[in-house]
């Protein structure tokens, strides 16, 4: 007798994976400013399945197989392309696959779908999302987001339910895809197209960020010692941050290559805003093969500019999107598509307004990355 796959066994492998490719959770919740606390929300978006799963017999709890291989579709495309929002998202469909089910052949209920939905408030998209806003707001939304997805559940939650891997239904044209077979298949294809990714090595900027003059005519630098908190946020990417001194000004100059961390190059703007500046304005400027961004930041009576843009050594952007997609891309085609777009970063450490086309005529350089 052939022993049979237990589909609860594999509801449980499921989960167990996303929550590992989302493990970089527990950064954001630790080091970015706008989403700490933010498990808070997630326990509170836990509540409902809690009470689905409490003094329920085993074989009586009802999986739904659609989610979970959404679960896993979704966690490994997010691992492919290095996007941790996917990621995030595989892991809550991966617990919303043991909620009720009751939604004609997909048997999804919409008061699950509302409180899978609500999930989106303990990811650290939503921080992003919300930058601009203060700190102290952002966590409230959160937890009243949260709120509204629970309650809708709440109810259906506590009631009995028939089960979808036995016991009496309507017949269902999907039933053929009930099979445990399926998922625990996709599962077993993403952790080893996991591993292969994670085991092929890209080709990362090293050369050309060492190429980046530290002294020449005009100008002198200094390097500057990384964070505890950019140490762990940029890991194993490589970072060139030094103090520039040109003419009589100071700036601080931060490049990243994400080769090795492609979440180490991110929206400046979100650091910026968590380092307590308020970005009050923003203009284009143009730059040998494109251009990039000048950010008019405030901090109490402080005033002062900030300009970046992302190169992969040709041309120069500063849309951040764009950078994401070309890293995606670049992930996806073990980096055949081009080389990967470096973050470059430029502060002055004196308030005011710069002359940053006279800049670029004292460390061209700099620009030419």
């Amino acid at each position: 007798m052939k022993p049979k796959l237990d589909l609860q066994l594999v509801a449980l492998a499921v989960p167990l994976f996303c929550a590992w490719l989302a493990r970089d959770l527990l950064n954001a919740w630790l080091h970015s400013p706008h989403d700490r606390l933010a498990w808070l929300a997630l326990l509170l978006w836990l509540v409902p399945l809690t009470f689905r799963l409490d003094d329920r017999p085993r074989a009586k709890i009802p999986i739904n197989i659609f989610f979970l291989i959404a679960a896993v579709l979704c966690g490994i495309l997010g691992e492919l392309m290095k996007l941790h929002f996917l990621a995030h998202l595989a892991l809550a469909l991966a617990l919303a696959a043991w909620m009720k089910v009751a939604w004609r052949a997909m048997n999804i209920s919409w008061r699950t779908v509302v409180w899978l939905l609500s999930a989106v408030a303990w990811m650290p998209v939503f921080g992003w999302g919300l930058a601009p806003y203060s700190e102290s707001f952002i966590l409230p939304l959160r937890m009243v987001v949260v709120l509204a997805g629970v309650l809708c559940p709440w109810p259906a939650a506590r009631k009995a339910t028939v089960s979808v891997v036995g016991g009496p239904h309507k017949s269902n044209p999907l039933k053929h895809l009930r099979s445990p077979k399926i998922p625990a298949v996709a599962l077993l294809l993403a952790v080893i197209l996991a591993i292969i990714w994670d085991l092929v090595p890209l080709p990362d900027a090293q050369n050309r960020l060492g190429r980046f003059a530290a002294q020449g005519l005009g100008f002198a630098s200094r390097e500057m010692p990384l964070s505890d908190t950019e140490k762990s946020i940029f890991g194993a990417a490589q970072v060139v941050k030094r103090v520039y001194r040109v003419g009589r000004q100071d700036f601080v100059v931060v490049i990243i290559d994400g080769a090795r961390n492609r979440h180490a190059v991110h929206d400046p703007a979100y650091c910026i805003r968590g380092a307590g500046w308020t970005i009050t304005g923003e203009q284009p400027l143009v730059l040998p093969g494109g251009a990039g961004t000048v950010l008019t930041l405030a901090k109490g009576p402080e005033t002062r500019e900030a300009l970046f843009w992302f190169s992969d050594g040709r041309t120069r952007h500063a849309r951040v999107a764009r950078c994401w997609w070309q890293m995606a891309l670049r992930r996806l085609t073990f980096g055949t598509s081009g080389p990967d777009p470096v973050l470059v970063l430029v502060q002055p450490l004196t308030n005011g307004l710069t002359d940053w086309e006279h800049l670029q005529t004292r460390l061209p350089s700099l620009f030419e990355f």
